[in-house]
C-alpha cells in the first residue's frame, strides 16, 4: 500500500508541477542558457522560474538564478531573445552578454526579478575573467540601484545609469 501511494504521489507531482523550458542560444560562443517557467505561467507578464547558464562544451551548469518575476518576450519564431537592451525603459531581455568592463572581453548580465527602481528589471552580473565567469558585486549593484540595466558607451569607457 504505501508503495502504491508514493508512486502515485510521484505521479501527480509530476503532472501537477511540471514546467516549460526554453533554450537561450546566440548570446555567446561558450555558452548557452536555459530557462524553467512553472507551468501555467507561459502567458503571465512575471514569471516564476530558473535560469541557468551551461557551458556549450560539456552542458555543466555554471550558474543558477531562481526568480518568482521573470519578464520577457519571444521573437516571431517563439524562441527566447538574448542581447536586447532598450535603454529609457525599453525591453531588456534576461540574458545581455556584453563588455561591461572595457577589457575586449564579452561579460553577462543575467535577470534575477525586478528589483530596480519603480519594479524594473533587475540583473546580477558576471565579468569574464581569466576564462571563468565571476560575480560582481559592484556592477550588479548598479543594475538593482538604478532603472534596469545600465548602457555602456565604448567610445567614452562610461557606463551610463538612469534614474527618476
Amino acid at each position: 500500500m504505501k508503495k502504491h501511494f508514493t508512486l502515485t504521489l510521484l505521479i501527480v507531482s509530476l503532472l501537477g508541477f511540471g514546467q516549460t523550458e526554453y533554450v537561450i542560444d546566440g548570446f555567446s560562443e561558450k555558452y548557452i542558457g536555459k530557462l524553467n517557467i512553472e507551468k501555467g505561467q507561459e502567458e503571465d507578464v512575471l514569471k516564476k522560474g530558473v535560469i541557468s547558464i551551461l557551458l556549450k562544451s560539456n552542458k555543466k551548469e555554471i550558474i543558477k538564478i531562481e526568480s518568482d518575476e521573470f519578464s520577457f518576450d519571444l521573437d516571431e519564431q517563439d524562441e527566447m531573445k538574448a542581447n536586447v537592451l532598450e535603454l529609457q525603459y525599453g525591453e531588456q531581455s534576461l540574458i545581455i552578454s556584453k563588455d561591461f568592463n572595457f577589457d575586449g572581453v564579452n561579460d553577462l548580465a543575467i535577470m534575477d526579478g525586478q528589483f530596480s527602481c519603480y519594479h524594473g528589471p533587475s540583473f546580477q552580473v558576471y565579468l569574464e575573467i581569466n576564462n571563468e565567469l565571476k560575480h560582481s558585486p559592484e556592477f550588479t549593484r548598479l543594475a538593482h540601484e538604478y532603472c534596469g540595466m545600465f548602457g555602456v558607451d565604448y567610445d567614452t569607457k562610461t557606463i551610463i545609469t538612469m534614474t527618476k
